[in-house]
């Protein structure tokens, strides 16, 4: 029997020269020597297939370049009209009236609250009189799968909602807030900074409460991204100054990380560069992970110029990059919007530029991109446009 199954098992590698080749020796000892390879790529492909580029209103994979305009009226309304540069077509896009720019107004919060791969417009409304006394705030989305809004009541209007993003690993952004305080008389400020997810994957019937973060002289500023690698956002801050508490030190200028995939486990990282300086989200290596990094003006006389710095998630390495200006006695200061612009998965440095020593009151996107090189973009006008990315970290 052995050697009549092997009589028809070599009949059909002779009939079908690729069957040949698959069982030869030769193709063996190659799948032995490149199994690491084979998986690596696998691996790749798979996070390739997740991979999302932040403010891809489009979704060809590609940041685009995007500033609210305020448009002053006699109403005192203040429309908030959305002027996007889809990267697809290289096109305007249809400008949306969406949210108001009252006092303290509706905040930008875009991200893909549906699924669909692109990214929403999107704001949080704090409160029905617009902000300050404990109303109840709101979250108003415009679909980008359908048209239609969503009105999602979350939150008060004195709280954080910069940190809404996909905590529950739906591929859905979770309308998220941290609070720190409830107004009153007099305010009442938490012990704890207290994040309130509402999850997406639940079609928003659970949500989830988290304390991580102090609300006193710390100085604690929450920050977005995933640092795991493991598609759902964690708990993050950077710590400012020292903090004493049951007899023990939290020291400074570290950033703290509440691992989504371990979830009793808090990373500590040292970082000094972030110290009076913009905590910045991205992944500069291009491994699916966020980089801890930020972004700051290192002054020379009367000039300076931004500087990037960031740890590589996959390696460990430093890197320090030289690109953006201030110069605040021109009026000229650049506004830090990272992103993916050329899409190959990983973050892109880039500036907005309010003044680029011409008269005509554009603004201009300097992109120095991981694949496609340095370009300017010129998107937007000195006032009163604000590029969307900055609402995404704090300058």
């Amino acid at each position: 029997m052995h050697n009549l199954l092997n009589r028809v098992f070599t009949g059909i590698r002779l009939n079908f020269p690729i069957l040949r080749y698959f069982t030869s020796r030769s193709f063996l000892r190659y799948l032995a020597a490149n199994f690491i390879l084979i998986l690596l790529s696998i691996a790749i492909a798979a996070q390739t297939a997740t991979y999302r580029a932040p403010l891809d209103f489009d979704g060809d994979g590609k940041t685009d370049p995007a500033v609210a305009r305020i448009i002053i009226d006699l109403h005192e309304r203040q429309p908030l009209q959305w002027w996007i540069l889809g990267s697809a077509t290289n096109q305007t896009m249809p400008v949306i009236n969406f949210g108001a720019f009252r006092f303290p107004g509706h905040i930008p919060i875009p991200a893909d609250y549906d699924g669909d791969g692109k990214t929403d417009i999107a704001v949080f409304l704090r409160g029905a009189n617009g902000g300050g006394d404990g109303n109840q705030a709101f979250f108003y989305v415009l679909r980008s799968s359908d048209g239609q809004v969503d009105y999602i009541a979350w939150g008060i209007d004195s709280d954080d909602p910069y940190l809404t993003q996909d905590f529950d690993g739906d591929g859905k952004a979770d309308p998220t807030v941290v609070r720190c305080y409830i107004p009153g008389n007099p305010i009442e400020v938490l012990p704890a900074r207290t994040w309130y997810i509402l999850e997406s994957r639940t079609n928003y019937q659970t949500y989830r409460v988290e304390e991580f973060g102090k609300c006193d002289a710390s100085r604690d500023r929450p920050i977005r991204g995933d640092f795991d690698g493991d598609r759902k956002a964690d708990l993050a801050l950077f710590r400012e100054l020292d903090v004493r508490e049951n007899g023990q030190t939290t020291p400074a200028n570290r950033f703290y990380i509440k691992l989504s995939s371990r979830r009793n486990t808090v990373r500590a990282v040292r970082f000094d560069y972030a110290q009076n300086g913009a905590v910045i989200e991205g992944d500069f290596d291009g491994d699916g992970k966020t980089d801890i990094a930020s972004a700051r003006t290192e002054q020379q006389g009367e000039s300076g110029y931004r500087w990037w710095y960031w740890i590589r998630s996959s390696d460990g390495r430093f890197v320090a990059k030289q690109f953006g200006l201030n110069h605040p006695n021109f009026a000229q200061i650049d506004l830090f919007v990272p992103g993916d612009y050329d899409g190959d998965g990983i973050t892109d440095t880039a500036v907005y530029r309010t003044f680029d020593l011409g008269p005509d009151r554009r603004a201009y996107f300097h992109i120095d991109g991981s694949r496609d090189g340095y370009r300017v973009v010129q998107w937007g006008l000195e006032l009163p446009d604000l590029p969307i990315a900055q609402y995404l970290f704090s300058q």
